[in-house]
């Protein structure tokens, strides 16, 4: 759990700040309630609860607890409806317990880091001053029925609510502006390890890009030219007498390099025309009768990172294939959904596809990696199996 949680907030600066914010609001709270004796309930002692042993791992575990549960609230995708409500229903307990005690007005300065990454400032700001109008008249209605006191107090507690507006209003803007601050500057922070990101994805095919020009226009160009050399040859000395077993081979060697050529420039430019990485795949297999590819969901925007390496994870599949168990059917599977991107390569197979060891399948794990994925690869139940799952 810890490890899905570092990883979920790993590159998400924002919610890092908006779960620190509240988990220190929270230790505000916390501190408040383990120093000051409770203002409500009959019998209630003078004593700070924190000299209850009792009193203070109660409200240091429930502490905890809301904090774990803001964690959660906070983490990336999409929240269920039925999560919601769950999470609704373990804090209406606590909330009920706490008012029991003490001053709602205290737990409105948890209010502004849970609105501000749906809200903007302003309307954080006047969302959380608005609501301070019905914890006041909450908590005077409180008073007067856990404390027993008179209608006159409660009334003469009402006209207090200006200034406790005041107080919240101050507390609001300061937590904001100090929030503010934090949340510019985790977004900037991600927005420059993004923008550096492309940058070096841009720069890598671009040089990938001249390389694959390079060859085609001139080691393409020499080969062009010496097949044609090489059939003028064939003709002239088939005139005279026919063409030796020598000359064969030198024309069958030179259209494998050719054909070597085409494929490395491929290899350097594999998603060049294509539209999606359906196609680019769709492309792959074409005149595999023993591969399978199955693609569920819609293609979402990706990088040109996570489609290169998703490609690069077929080809690998592919080519392991065919190299150590030729004529066995290859099962790929590409699922899209709306967090990541999974690829699964399964191959009937005594061996293994390749040495796991290899620059193909280390290559693989080290993109993988970098791109913050995951990656598995080796034999089981008899099946070569390549899996990795990639985030959108």
């Amino acid at each position: 759990m810890l490890e899905r949680l570092r990883t979920w907030y790993a590159d998400r600066p924002t919610a890092r700040v908006t779960v620190l914010f509240s988990g220190l609001n929270l230790l505000a709270v916390l501190l408040f309630t383990l120093l000051i004796p409770p203002f409500r309930l009959a019998g209630r002692t003078p004593l700070p609860p924190l000299a209850d042993p009792s009193a203070a791992l109660l409200r240091t575990g429930l502490a905890l607890g809301i904090f774990v549960l803001l964690v959660w609230l906070f983490r990336p995708g999409v929240r269920r409806a039925r999560e919601l409500l769950a999470l609704a229903g373990l804090a209406l307990p606590v909330l009920i317990l706490y008012a029991l005690s003490y001053p709602l007005l205290l737990l409105l300065s948890l209010v502004p880091p849970l609105l501000r990454p749906w809200l903007t400032w302003w309307r954080t700001l006047a969302f959380s001053v608005l609501l301070c109008v019905p914890v006041a008249l909450l908590d005077a209605v409180l008073n007067r029925v856990l404390n027993g006191g008179s209608l006159d107090e409660a009334l003469r507690a009402s006209a207090l609510l200006p200034w406790w507006l005041a107080f919240a209003l101050l507390i609001n803007l300061y937590t904001l502006s100090a929030l503010e601050f934090a949340y510019r500057e985790a977004s900037l922070r991600r927005d420059l390890a993004a923008l550096r990101e492309t940058h070096l994805e841009f720069v890598s095919l671009s040089e990938r890009a001249r390389i694959s020009r390079e060859l085609h226009d001139t080691l393409g160009h020499h080969l062009m030219v010496g097949g044609m050399h090489l059939r003028l040859l064939r003709r002239q000395l088939e005139e005279e007498h026919p063409a030796g077993d020598p000359l064969v081979a030198v024309e069958a060697s030179h259209a494998a390099a050719v054909h070597d050529l085409r494929r490395v420039v491929r290899v350097l430019r594999p998603l060049e025309g294509e539209r999606g990485l359906r196609e680019a795949l769709e492309k792959l297999v074409i005149g595999q009768s023993s591969v399978t590819l199955t693609v569920d969901g819609e293609e979402p925007p990706l990088s040109e990172a996570i489609r290169l390496t998703l490609f690069r994870a077929a080809q690998e599949a592919l080519t392991n294939a065919c190299k150590h168990a030729p004529g066995q059917p290859l099962n790929l599977d590409v699922q899209f959904m709306p967090e990541a991107v999974i690829l699964h390569a399964a191959n009937p197979s005594r061996q293994a596809l390749g040495d796991l060891a290899g620059l193909g399948l280390v290559g693989l794990r080290e993109r993988v990696t970098e791109l913050g994925g995951q990656f598995t690869a080796g034999l089981r139940q008899g099946q070569f199996r390549l899996e990795l799952r990639l985030p959108t």
